[in-house]
This record gives C-alpha cells, sequence and structure tokens, in this order.
C-alpha cells in the first residue's frame, strides 16, 4: 500500500549526541513528543514540495478517484458494512489523508485529525495546495472528547500512532468513537521506535506477540488488546514488516 511505503519518515537521521540522549531521558512522555514536532514539520514541508506530481509516490493523496479498494486491509472492512455510506476517522492523517475518496457502492465521508493541522495549513498553502480532506487539529489521546460516541463506521491510523505521546490511549479513544460492528484499523511499520533509534517523535513500538497488540518503549509496556477485551478484538499480525491490527468493536464503551 503507498500509504506504507510513503510515509517512511526520517530514514536517515543523525545519531543522538551523549548530551541529547540524557535530556531525552530526563522527559516526560509528551515533553518528549513535543520535542520531536519541529522534525515532523520539516519532513512533510519536503514531502509536499516531492512527491505529489502525478507518478509521484504521494500523488494518490490528491487524486479524487482513488478508491478505498486499494488498501488491502481497509477494503474488506468496508466492503463487510452495512449501508450505503461509510464514514471514516483518520487519525494521524497529516496534511493529506492516505485514505481513497470513493468507493464502489458506498459515499465516503472522512474526517481528519493531527495535532499539527495548522501547521500542515501553513505548508499547504505555500505549495498551492487545496486539499480534498482538509486536516482538523486533534491528538489521537483525545478523539473521545472531539467526537461522539459510535459516530464512525471504522477508525483508521497508519504510521501516526507511534509518534504520538500515548499510544494505547489513543486506540481505546478510537474504539469509543466506532460504532459497535465497526472496526478500528492500524497499519504500522513495526517496532519504528527501535528502528529509528527514539529520535523526533519516534518514541513507541507498536508489535504483535501471540496474536495481540502491544504498544512498547524501553521500561514501559501495554498489552492493548487485553486492555480492551470485552470493548473489541479482533486480527493483529505482523506482515512484511508491517503492523497490521483490525480491531472488531464489540458494544458500548
Amino acid at each position: 500500500m503507498p500509504g506504507l511505503r510513503d510515509r517512511a519518515r526520517h530514514a536517515a537521521l543523525p545519531v543522538m549526541s551523549a548530551w541529547q540522549r540524557a535530556r531525552h531521558r530526563g522527559m516526560g512522555s509528551r515533553e518528549r513528543w513535543e520535542d520531536g514536532l519541529d522534525t515532523e514539520v520539516r519532513f512533510w514541508r519536503a514531502y509536499l514540495r516531492h512527491n505529489l506530481e502525478p507518478g509521484g509516490p504521494g500523488h494518490y493523496r490528491v487524486d479524487p478517484d482513488w478508491s478505498l479498494e486499494e488498501d488491502a486491509v481497509l477494503a474488506p472492512v468496508v466492503a463487510g458494512l452495512d449501508g450505503d455510506r461509510v464514514r471514516i476517522l483518520d487519525v494521524g492523517a497529516g496534511p493529506l489523508t492516505v485514505l481513497g475518496k470513493r468507493c464502489p457502492g458506498k459515499a465516503v465521508e472522512i474526517a481528519a485529525i493531527d495535532p499539527l493541522a495548522e501547521a500542515y495549513d501553513r505548508l499547504l498553502a505555500e505549495a498551492g495546495i487545496d486539499p480534498l480532506v482538509r486536516t482538523r487539529a486533534g491528538h489521537g489521546e483525545q478523539v473521545a472528547e472531539l467526537f461522539a460516541p459510535a459516530s464512525f463506521d471504522v477508525a483508521y491510523s497508519s504510521n501516526a500512532l507511534d509518534h504520538g505521546y500515548d499510544p494505547a490511549a489513543a486506540i481505546a479513544a478510537m474504539v469509543a468513537v466506532v460504532r459497535p460492528g465497526g472496526a478500528v484499523v492500524l497499519r504500522h511499520a513495526r517496532n519504528e521506535g527501535e528502528t529509528q533509534r527514539y529520535l523526533g517523535l519516534h518514541q513507541w513500538n507498536l508489535d504483535a506477540r501471540d496474536g495481540e497488540l502491544v504498544v512498547w518503549r524501553p521500561g514501559e509496556e501495554r498489552n492493548v488488546s487485553r486492555e480492551l477485551a470485552g470493548r473489541a478484538r479482533g486480527d493483529v499480525r505482523v506482515q512484511d514488516g508491517e503492523l497490521i491490527a483490525v480491531l472488531t468493536v464489540e458494544g458500548p464503551c
């Protein structure tokens, strides 16, 4: 799926100095997250300049004909939903959602949120881009405060939750805003914090262990599947280096 390939973040980040490592260790989760925001904005400024032309790796983000069917994980979830409309929340969407804007037989409604939405609006204006879906400001951890319970068919996130300050809380909040029978769909590079040496916003890892979703970093681990028992259940696996989770929402949160 293009969403995983073209959001591979900061592959050539420099190694932290001893002083930087010590400084990071002394920060709380929220402070570490805030410390990495400038790096994220720089990434997207370069991305918007170089990847959206026809034939470019990110052109699908500005293509009104891009279909939800192109996402091999999301497509069967959407196909299994009743009704002629699908409402999807994209959490950590960046300036341009990865989600397709159409789906055969269903009207597609997308709400996209990202804590850096205001900065992204400035980047889009610099690049002369009017997005098909404008990202609004919002933290994944605060989704349940921004939207009513059971107001979406699907909550989706691609390579974003491991950039947050509390991914387990964000996943629980996503479950809260999805209707029973809907799903939370996650697609993330496996253990990206480890891969990126915990630089910038890469402070967490998402992994599958014995079919359960685990969020972890050195000294801290959460088994999200167990925490959500009775609220959501589903398929959690690693495929081609990608952590994939499809959590079906079971009932009122």
